[in-house]
């Protein structure tokens, strides 16, 4: 018995997949190119209590993907699609709205594949290495590259091998869907090369 295909990707997911930024995958959903969900509890907007997967207004989170200033962790968002309505709703309770960071962020597995077929985009079988019967990387240590490629461009070269090392423990924690992250040791290991190629550059 095999387990069925997978229903949703994070948007660090789709990133990697696709091998561009974060912020171009936000800029497709604020197009209306790629509907963008996520999953709240129970809220209310007016007297109708919503619950479950929404589809979310892109235009709410694009301050967690500026590309030429640093980006928000969070953000709240007041405009919700509930899931078989056509009619979008205003969050009044909580009155704040919905607090989300990234990794709170879905996009469906079918609406990501209609984009891929859409652009002619080449579909990534089996592992990145080893062809269509290689395994898949336990860490998406592509992602995490793609993602410190662009907070480089955004932010500057860290100061310290320490806070480089900071940053991918952070991006890890919010990519990891089950909270396994690989070990700091680990990521030294990996990113040395890098870090000392990057300290010449200062």
């Amino acid at each position: 018995m095999s387990l069925p295909p997978r229903s949703f990707y994070s948007v660090n997911e789709v990133a990697a997949r696709w091998e561009c930024c974060p912020t171009d995958i936000a800029g497709w959903a604020l197009a209306g190119r790629l509907p963008m969900m996520t999953a709240v509890g129970p809220l209310a907007c007016g007297v109708e209590p919503v619950t479950g997967l929404v589809q979310i207004n892109a235009a709410d989170v694009m301050a967690m993907f500026r590309r030429h200033a640093r980006s928000e962790r969070s953000c709240f968002i007041r405009h919700i699609l509930p899931e078989g309505c056509t009619v979008w709703r205003y969050v009044t309770h909580p009155k704040q709205g919905v607090r989300l960071s990234r990794a709170d962020l879905l996009l469906r597995a079918d609406d990501v594949l209609a984009f891929e077929d859409e652009c002619d985009l080449l579909r990534r079988k089996g592992g990145r290495k080893g062809g269509a019967g290689g395994s898949e990387p336990r860490y998406d240590w592509d992602g995490m590259f793609v993602e410190m490629v662009r907070i480089i461009n955004e932010q500057g070269i860290p100061q310290k091998q320490a806070d480089f090392v900071s940053l991918i423990i952070d991006w890890f924690h919010n990519a990891s869907e089950t909270g396994e992250i690989p070990d700091e040791s680990t990521i030294r290991k990996r990113v040395a090369q890098v870090w000392r190629r990057l300290n010449d550059l200062q």
